[in-house]
């Protein structure tokens, strides 16, 4: 049998050498596809990679224990790796052991919260993420998924194998701000911990006690500009894992900047159904809270809905004090800035570029 399983595999090799040749096999690396539209922003999984409280990284967390070159018919790999390092998504037994013990795993997680619009920000460069720093974001209700992105990233952190404890994170403050002002459901930082090192377990503690917030830490967001983007992350099913390797990329969600879309006599719900994936993102929440705070004026003389697509963010107006108005929407480091434009009465549906 010995004999039959070598001779096999010595066939196998013969015939592989023989259709794919020797030559280009160098195979590509790439974290940019489909001409910067794709974003891969999960870390490469090596020895070299930082762990926690460690200062050898991660180490050998993959063998070959059957292998072609000793006779194998086949390379099969075994690996051994913590749930969280790397890119990795943290469940809500992570913190809380009455979670863990009733189940709630990485297999009990969202995967609509884990995929969908994010947005990616600039976090200020001198500090933790405290409530101050939320302020300071402007980040508007209705955005459900938010990356930030920190110093860690400029200081290469997650390319360094020994564990860095002055990362930026968020403080206990800056995390009951998030959840008591905002309603995202997805966290993406840049380091092993949403949390800062001072407040490892309070503010983890914050972020999962509701098991509403999902949080993906060591996100590879070097390189990538900051704006809106469709991110998809999925998690292995590892029943009773309190944590998961994750793959997370980000898709640009429009290349068409600077467009107008008018449409007239079509009310802003049906428009869902009409509008490109990107005009489902809407920020609704963030065009009630202006009405809310009557810091806008309407054309009462204007019959049409208008879409600004400004960069990548198309808005559509919803309460009636918009009804007849623009909203042009710029985004900046997360910031935002609304200005109502002119508004257009159209007898039909149509697109033009400005």
């Amino acid at each position: 049998m010995k004999y039959q399983a070598a001779v096999l595999s010595l066939v196998v090799a013969i015939y592989t050498s023989a259709v794919i040749g020797d030559d280009n096999l160098i195979p590509p690396r790439r974290e940019v596809y489909n001409n910067g539209k794709i974003f891969d922003i999960t870390h490469r999984y090596q020895p070299d990679m930082p762990a926690f409280e460690s200062s050898d990284g991660i180490g050998q967390f993959l063998w070959l224990p059957k292998s072609m070159k000793n006779g194998s018919i086949a390379n099969n790999s075994e690996m051994k790796l913590p749930t969280h390092t790397g890119t990795h998504v943290d469940a809500p037994g992570h913190v809380f052991d009455h979670y863990f013990d009733a189940g709630f795993d990485v297999d009990s997680l969202d995967l609509h919260i884990l995929n969908g619009p994010a947005l990616l920000v600039d976090v200020p460069r001198d500090s933790n993420i405290t409530a101050e720093v939320m302020k300071s974001l402007n980040i508007p209700r209705g955005i459900t998924r938010v990356l930030f992105r920190t110093l860690n990233t400029d200081r290469r952190l997650m390319f360094q194998k020994e564990f860095d404890s002055s990362y930026v994170g968020f403080t206990v403050d800056g995390a009951k701000w998030l959840v008591e002002n905002t309603d995202i459901k997805l966290i993406g930082v840049d380091y092993l911990s949403v949390a800062s090192y001072d407040y490892l377990i309070p503010s983890h503690l914050v972020f999962l006690k509701d098991r509403e917030i999902i949080l993906v830490e060591s996100l590879k967001l070097d390189d990538v500009p900051a704006g809106l983007y469709s991110v998809h992350c999925l998690p292995l099913r590892l029943a009773g894992a309190e944590g998961s390797p994750i793959r997370c990329i980000e898709a640009v969600l429009s290349q068409m900047p600077q467009e107008e879309w008018i449409i007239n006599d079509v009310e802003p719900n049906k428009l869902l159904q009409w509008c490109p994936y990107g005009v489902r993102y809407l920020l609704w929440n963030f065009v009630n809270s202006v009405c809310a705070s009557k810091t806008v004026n309407s054309n009462a003389n204007s019959h049409s809905t208008y879409v600004w697509l400004c960069g990548e963010i198309p808005v559509v107006p919803k309460c009636s004090s918009l009804t007849n108005s623009a909203v042009k929407v710029h985004w900046k480091c997360g910031k935002l800035n609304v200005t109502i434009v002119r508004t257009y009465s159209v007898k039909s549906l149509k697109r033009h570029a400005q």
